[in-house]
């Protein structure tokens, strides 16, 4: 399990690829506002550095889209259950 990404295209802005993101995740169903155009962290991984940049719900009801078949909704602290220690640790000191 983990956050929905996107591989950056050329030509496109780190928050376009973001929104990009939440679209092919949840395609309209959802309003989301992703606050500014800089990532809020980095988390360097084997296959390469995923950005994270904070959203905001608006409204909607959420229905996946494409490949994705289920979500969570957790606090800070139930990340813990998804990531190992230093991910965990990143995402806390974001949110």
């Amino acid at each position: 399990w983990g956050f929905a990404k996107l591989k950056h295209e050329d030509g496109e802005t780190m928050r376009q690829t973001a929104e990009r993101s939440l679209k092919e995740f949840a395609g309209d169903s959802i309003e989301c506002w992703v606050v500014g155009n800089a990532p809020q962290g980095h988390y360097e991984e084997s296959d390469g550095t995923t950005f994270y940049y904070r959203g905001s719900y608006i409204e909607g009801d959420l229905k996946l889209e494409n490949n994705y078949v289920d979500h969570a909704w957790v606090t800070k602290e139930e990340l813990g259950e998804y990531f190992d220690e230093k991910h965990h640790e990143l995402l806390k000191k974001m949110l």
